[in-house]
């Protein structure tokens, strides 16, 4: 699977990434929203984008939401974030960006076999959240 990985710390994004190479996935990497997006102009070159929820310049919500209103979808967008979300605001989030594009919502803390299995199924249906 070609994956796109947006996250703005520099040591996470290459723990991240080579964790998904283990795994066997290609991975593009971005440090930022804005970046990302130029890199799916090409959307075709991608299977998944992962993003973290916060980011300068362009965070992985608008991000999510500009994808949409370039009509760009990929088969599993996964957000992911440090900060701690109760549930009314992960519902808030939902609702934001619901409707726009599906996507997961993991917490970076969970353990990285909920990604590993997003991205071995490869799921295509309604929106869901995933938090540990």
């Amino acid at each position: 699977m070609n994956i796109l990985l947006a996250e703005d710390c520099l040591e996470q994004r290459h723990a991240y990434a080579q964790f998904l190479k283990a795994w066997g996935h290609e991975v593009a990497e971005a440090s930022n929203g804005e970046e990302a997006l130029s890199l799916l102009l090409h959307p075709d070159s991608f299977d998944a984008l992962i993003s973290d929820y916060n980011m300068p310049r362009m965070n992985g919500v608008e991000l999510i939401l500009e994808m949409d209103h370039r009509h760009i979808r990929l088969p599993l967008v996964v957000l992911f974030s440090g900060t701690t979300f109760e549930n009314k605001d992960i519902s808030q989030l939902r609702d934001q960006i619901s409707g726009h594009q599906p996507f997961y919502f993991v917490n970076k803390d969970a353990d990285l076999s909920i990604l590993e299995s997003l991205l071995k199924t490869k799921v295509e249906n309604s929106p869901e959240i995933l938090c540990s």
